[in-house]
């Protein structure tokens, strides 16, 4: 059995539903699938919440196939960074780590790429960097690069964990991330969210705050010459609407949809149009 195979068969055998593809120097990329194995590939990157750990265990695998239900009659391959993930970590390598993935775990391309939020900062990178690697993009409540005030959010964000304060990092977060009537359901239950996130690999978040703080491919995005969806939430504080519309004004082929009433988190705030406007857009020939 070759490399290869022999890693493929490792990922398939995981205990927990997670395969872990070698990606050199000791490292692996986690990834959980979801949907029919045998539909069109879809990778989902997701946010900087794989700053809070990469996937592990059953309960975690069961939550993202059940999230990913409405796209059951596609392959999902919900893609991790590398574990362990070390300071100095770029968006470059990242993206070569997911190209390693893929060329592995999938057996043809190129494939759409939903990438959410800090995820769809790595899906332009990928695209740049491996375009022959991305059939079409989704890039979901992102921007082409960090500006000031989100900058200040994500070193607030920083401190926080690295002082120990979470309870005041898993409240900012929620807060920032959601219109004003769903924190409320949170705070109750924000004593329980700072026990969880005690788990927090601060190392590995430190690392990917650091490669977002660096990103900005404003300069690049006529390069980018996939077709693309821009989507996000109308009240979002942290990609907010207008960062946004200059990213898909940017793209050479794409389109704008802000949905009303939701904040960053609108794939949680309204998934059912959320889900929707994704499915009709990679729907079309």
């Amino acid at each position: 059995m070759g490399e290869r195979a022999a890693a493929a068969a490792t990922a398939a055998a995981s205990k927990d539903g997670v395969g872990r593809w070698p990606a050199g120097d000791g490292a692996v990329v986690p990834y959980v699938e979801a949907g029919d194995p045998s539909g069109t590939p879809l990778l989902v990157v997701p946010g900087l919440t794989d700053g809070l750990g990469a996937p592990r265990g059953r309960v975690a695998v069961r939550a993202l196939r059940a999230w990913f239900r409405d796209f059951d009659d596609r392959r999902v391959i919900v893609a991790s960074r590398r574990d362990p993930l070390r300071a100095g970590a770029s968006l470059e390598r990242m993206a070569d780590d997911l190209v390693t993935l893929l060329s592995g775990a999938v057996t043809h391309r190129p494939v759409d790429v939903l990438g959410t939020s800090y995820g769809g900062m790595l899906a332009q990178v990928l695209a740049l960097r491996h375009p022959g690697t991305v059939r079409r993009l989704v890039l979901a409540s992102t921007v082409a690069y960090v500006d000031d005030e989100l900058r200040a959010v994500l070193e607030r964000w920083e401190a926080a964990l690295v002082s120990g304060d979470l309870r005041g990092f898993v409240r900012d977060t929620v807060e920032m991330s959601h219109t004003p009537e769903l924190p409320r359901r949170y705070r109750l239950l924000s004593p329980l969210l700072g026990l969880s996130a005690r788990a927090t690999d601060v190392e590995r978040y430190r690392a990917h705050t650091a490669a977002i703080l660096r990103f900005d491919v404003r300069d690049r995005l006529a390069e980018i010459t996939q077709r693309a969806l821009v989507i996000g939430g109308e009240e979002d504080v942290l990609t907010t609407p207008r960062r946004m519309t200059e990213l898909a004004r940017g793209l050479p082929d794409a389109e704008l949809t802000l949905l009303p009433r939701t904040g960053h988190a609108v794939a949680e705030q309204a998934k059912p149009r959320y889900d929707a406007a994704i499915r009709a857009f990679l729907a079309r020939r």
